[in-house]
């Protein structure tokens, strides 16, 4: 496995760089890719955070490469103007560059028309959010991702965010610091949900207090009532971010590499 950092957007203080992991080899056709977007509440977070198994899957399932951007983080920037611009600049980079700056660099070929999107946390947000593109994802994997951001879990205060270390919006005023003009709809994935929607997995823990599990299911049977290919994964007692520091063959390593080839079986 071999990496490779590269510039996809420039902005006030410099450029913005995403990892591209790809595995060295003769390729006889294209090969799809995957963009992963990491946690953080949109507040927190880099691009190295996806664990080396994972890519590593990925690779091994057939992906020509693995992206993963930095976005500029709020609430120094809005999160519509800052990590979900970034994160759309981010996929059209990967969809319309990427393939031709690689087979340059590395003589690897990709195939820019078939992306799939996968995300931790607020990273699930921004893959659902891809959706909104003209040339959608051909598959999302949601890991226990944010949305149905109208609903009062959201703004009412949340214990479980003293937690996070360096988040001081704890007690409720998260989201209002980061949308601040209190228009959701550009920020929250529940809105595009449609019959047009990507086939999507979701993966969510009972015992998650940051996130309620009651989203994904929601998202799910919304997803599901209108002809979407979509697929829950609901693991008792697993909290937030559950799957950090996994090897192979644990089972919440698993649970994950099953929705990895869920991505997989849309693209390759």
């Amino acid at each position: 496995m071999s990496l490779r950092e590269y510039a996809y957007k420039q902005v006030e203080g410099g450029d913005l760089v995403a990892s591209v992991w790809y595995k060295l080899g003769p390729s006889e056709a294209a090969k799809p890719i995957a963009l992963y977007f990491h946690g953080g509440n949109l507040v927190l977070g880099h691009k190295d955070m996806l664990s080396n198994g994972y890519i590593q899957q990925l690779l091994d399932l057939g992906f020509g490469a693995v992206v993963s951007p930095n976005y500029r983080l709020a609430p120094t920037i809005s999160a519509l103007e800052g990590p979900v611009q970034d994160a759309k600049d981010s996929y059209l980079w990967t969809q319309t560059q990427l393939p031709e700056i690689l087979a340059k660099d590395t003589n690897i070929r990709l195939d820019g028309d078939r992306i799939v999107t996968l995300g931790h946390s607020a990273g699930g947000t921004l893959a659902l959010l891809m959706a909104s593109l003209p040339h959608k994802p051909l598959a999302i994997l949601d890991i226990f991702g944010l949305k149905y951001f109208k609903d009062d879990f959201y703004s009412k205060p949340n214990p479980a965010f003293l937690k996070i270390p360096d988040l001081d919006q704890a007690l409720g005023t998260w989201l209002r610091s980061i949308v601040p003009d209190g228009n959701y709809n550009g920020i929250d994935p529940a809105a595009l949900f449609d019959p047009s929607f990507p086939p999507t997995y979701f993966l969510h823990g009972t015992a998650d207090t940051l996130v309620g599990v009651e989203f994904s299911r929601r998202a799910f049977e919304e997803l599901k009532s209108k002809g979407v290919d979509t697929k829950l994964v609901v693991e008792e007692g697993a909290p937030h971010g559950f799957d950090a520091g996994a090897k192979p063959g644990e089972h919440k390593y698993e649970l994950v590499a099953a929705g990895l080839r869920f991505l997989a079986s849309h693209a390759t």
